[in-house]
């Protein structure tokens, strides 16, 4: 299909999929002669409402649970199915690698099916047999080659499917992450086929459910959901979040990814051009009820996170400087108060609680407004969703004096791929004789 931009290699305006279900075969064959006039079907959506763009040269990975609909948009940009509604627009050719049994006839041999695949994408036959020694030496089966495809192993399908797609020269390569079936060696040489594609400047789509490998192949990532796009953007950004939806969901199954990306939501706070004087700081409802509730002792006025250059954020980057801004009030004297700050993972996994007992640091406790900050200057967290549980407490850190449970929201995010689990920590390698 033409293109109205030509910086594009795949656009896709509102996709969808959809089956109909019955719940017995025979409604299927009553379905044909009522001709629509009866339904005894119901309509189950695979895709619903996909639209993005593609940019010639981009590396997008689309990652998603079971059932989200990744393979079905693969199929539908190779072309080996029709969507219900909308239209998916490509230009240039396409190479596909879907999942096991698409695309090869079973009863042909390995060579056969070769000569035809480059057929299918108009590739002539001479030119097809002068590429057929390489892909012969990358799939490496053997004599295999000339024997039926129904007698392969998996391995040697994907090997052979692999060996087509990339030797046929494709503007677009299109991955199923089949070749995450073959052995370590093949899956080596397949890594560095990719990156030799990413260099010329192909266009790759590679659905996986592994968010590393967005990471380290893709410069954009796709979340599918329910069938619709839960996220679009950056890979890092997006395969970080993923993972992050992944743990809480782990731990709570009432989390859904619009569940979780409303709560991204909250994190979204207005900017302040500077930081602002400690009088003209506003006393917020919830501390107006702390002391109206009956304490008469202290209660936290205000807190907000601010970046190094003291503007406040509830974004950072792993190992960016990161301040709690906090303002408290003494009414009544308290020998030895505590202040409390533990950070929570959106899941709620408990990931570090500081107090100013454990690190021996005394905070005015004189009845009058005090402001405190608590740097980390050097902020160890991986990518994902947090919040902040703060409070005054007593000498002890045992009674709480005003607690503000999960009161602050933010995000980190990583500029480059550092690490993978939930902290990056300090660390230095060395070479040994």
């Amino acid at each position: 299909m033409s293109f109205n931009g030509e910086d594009f290699a795949i656009i896709a305006q509102s996709l969808g999929k959809c089956y109909h279900i019955y719940q017995d075969p025979k409604e299927r064959l009553k379905q044909a002669f009522w001709r629509g006039r009866r339904r005894s079907s119901r309509d189950f959506w695979a895709l619903q409402n996909i639209s993005f763009q593609i940019k010639k040269g981009q590396s997008v990975g689309i990652i998603g649970q079971n059932g989200s609909g990744k393979s079905t948009l693969l199929q539908i940009l190779a072309g080996a199915m029709t969507p219900t509604t909308g239209e998916a627009r490509i230009q240039g050719s396409v190479a596909s690698l879907l999942e096991l049994g698409a695309g090869f006839n079973m009863e042909f041999t390995g060579r056969e099916n070769a000569l035809l695949n480059g057929a299918i994408l108009g590739i002539p036959r001479e030119e097809m047999e002068n590429r057929f020694e390489k892909i012969t030496q990358f799939a490496e089966i053997g004599a295999f080659i000339d024997q039926p495809v129904k007698t392969y192993s998996s391995g040697m399908y994907v090997r052979l499917a692999f060996a087509c797609a990339v030797h046929v020269d494709p503007d677009i390569l299109l991955i199923d992450e089949a070749f995450a079936v073959g052995d370590t060696y093949f899956q080596l040489k397949c890594m560095e086929k990719l990156n030799q594609f990413q260099k010329a400047g192909k266009t790759i789509l590679l659905v996986t459910h592994s968010p590393y490998n967005i990471k380290s192949l893709c410069n954009t990532g796709i979340w599918l959901d329910g069938g619709e796009i839960a996220m679009m953007g950056d890979a890092l950004y997006v395969a970080d979040l993923y993972n992050d939806f992944i743990r809480c969901r782990s731990r709570n199954k009432l989390v859904t990814a619009k569940s979780y990306v409303a709560d991204l939501g909250r994190i979204e706070q207005p900017p302040l051009s500077s930081m602002s004087d400690v009088q003209s700081l506003e006393v917020p409802p919830e501390a107006e009820a702390s002391c109206a509730g009956g304490n008469s002792v202290a209660r936290v006025l205000s807190y907000r996170l601010l970046n190094e250059e003291g503007y406040e954020t509830y974004r950072f980057c792993t190992l960016e400087t990161m301040f709690l801004d906090l303002t408290y009030e003494v009414y009544h004297p308290v020998e030895g108060l505590v202040l409390g700050v533990a950070i929570l993972k959106g899941d709620g996994y408990y990931v570090c609680g500081l107090n100013t007992a454990l690190d021996h640091f005394q905070i005015p406790a004189e009845p009058a407004i005090h402001r405190v900050q608590l740097r980390y200057p050097s902020l160890p967290l991986l990518g994902g969703m947090y919040k902040i549980t703060l409070g005054l407490f007593d000498r002890n850190a045992i009674i709480n004096i005003d607690l503000h449970k999960e009161s602050l929201f933010f995000e980190v995010t990583m500029s480059k791929n550092l690490s993978d689990g939930a902290l990056v920590l300090p660390h230095e390698w060395q070479i040994k004789e």
